[in-house]
């Protein structure tokens, strides 16, 4: 890979006559997508695939990189395929129907492991509303419910023992949606030590998750 890389470069410098200025972002961009593939065990151009590309510019992003800046890494990526296509190296070029707008719908906003980790160790300590927290973010989390759908969620749609969970989302569709261990162990903690002290005198209330008034989420 870095002799094609390095090839594509003395191709922009000597026969397309671009800066030097120009060549060295290329250089650094390209560099760094190889740097990528290299630890991954990817070391030549017709091994790589549109995946891995979008795996690339998300690792990117997670790093730090801005829009901009992601955004001419993929215009350097696509213009070398482009040219391995055309100087044989390759037979087909997988950038080829990627363009920044489409490729920004590929990319959702999701949020990194290390964020993750962060929020789910957010509510810090055994009082009932942390409880109720943690039960909240560890229950979503496994499940992937929507906001709403964990505000609807009721005691009778939970089943722990047998971990899964009933819920009834867009379009008033139904479906089961099973939950691992971690949300199970927090649902049940919340459950048997925390929603009672919520609810107080409105035992009947059949919402799972209370509000400090013992009223079900909006």
């Amino acid at each position: 890979m870095k002799a094609l890389v390095d090839q594509f470069l003395d191709h922009l410098a000597l026969e397309r006559g671009l800066s030097p200025n120009t060549v060295a972002c290329y250089r650094n961009d390209l560099e760094r997508f190889a740097g990528y593939l290299a630890r991954r065990g990817i070391d030549s151009g017709s091994a790589v695939k549109r995946d891995h590309i979008v795996d690339f510019l998300m690792d990117e992003r997670d790093r730090g990189m801005g829009v901009n800046t992601i955004s001419r890494r993929l215009v350097a990526v696509k213009v070398f395929f482009a040219f391995l296509q055309r100087e044989g190296f390759m037979g087909a070029n997988v950038t080829e129907a990627m363009d920044s707008p489409r490729l920004w719908r590929v990319l959702p906003g999701v949020l990194s492991v290390k964020e993750v980790a962060r929020l789910l160790a957010s509510p810090v300590g055994d009082g009932k509303l942390q409880v109720r927290d943690r039960a909240i973010l560890e229950l979503m989390y496994a499940t992937g419910l929507r906001v709403s759908e964990a505000a609807s969620l009721t005691v009778d749609n939970v089943r722990i023992d047998e971990g899964y969970l009933r819920c009834v989302g867009k379009g008033n569709k139904e479906r089961i949606v099973p939950f691992g261990a971690s949300a199970r162990n927090a649902l049940e903690t919340y459950l048997r030590e925390s929603r009672g002290q919520l609810a107080g005198k409105r035992e009947g209330e059949s919402a799972v998750f209370l509000t400090c008034r013992g009223r079900p989420f909006s």
